[in-house]
């Protein structure tokens, strides 16, 4: 029996977090990896039949890539992690780091760990927390669902900041 593999949308920059990708693409092995980048350059680097690659996908493309991936894998800009919470799609992020020279600030640190407390995400804080979650993927689900839009008592306190102002 031919069993289809799982679908993985890996995101990631040119720099840092895309060579860390990189470095555990064994890891992948198990999976149908669709990776998109934004470094034309990168295409080069993914070669198994297992793996895909996109640089920039128009905005109608990538969510259909998106619509079609049983997990994402991305860093943790809150585009992508909204995108996913929104969608109920498990998502891991991996945080690029100021001292791995992979981003100008900590501020990707301090947003997992935010979303860590609130328990939204899958978080995997360096490569081997990557490999250990994707080898229990079967136990990988999404951690929690939100709605698009705002709450009534977000929205009650902003108006009543705006009215104040």
């Amino acid at each position: 029996m031919n069993k289809k593999k799982k679908k993985v949308l890996a995101i990631a920059s040119a720099g840092g977090h895309w060579i860390e990708l990189l470095r555990i693409r064994p890891a992948f092995s198990a999976f149908h990896v669709v990776f998109v980048s934004t470094n034309k350059g990168n295409a080069h680097e993914v070669q198994p039949e297992h793996l895909e690659y996109h640089n920039m996908l128009v905005t109608q493309e990538f969510n259909k890539t998106f619509d079609e991936a049983d997990l994402i894998v991305a860093h943790a800009g809150m585009g992508i992690v909204l995108k996913s919470l929104v969608a109920n799609k498990p998502i891991i992020i991996m945080p690029r780091k100021l001292e791995m020279k992979e981003h100008t600030t900590d501020h990707q640190m301090a947003t997992a760990r935010a979303l860590d407390k609130m328990k939204l995400v899958h978080i995997a804080w360096n490569n081997q927390d990557l490999l250990n979650i994707l080898g229990n993927l079967s136990k990988i689900k999404p951690k929690k669902e939100i709605s698009e839009f705002a709450s009534a008592p977000l929205v009650e306190v902003i108006e009543k900041f705006i009215v104040e102002v």
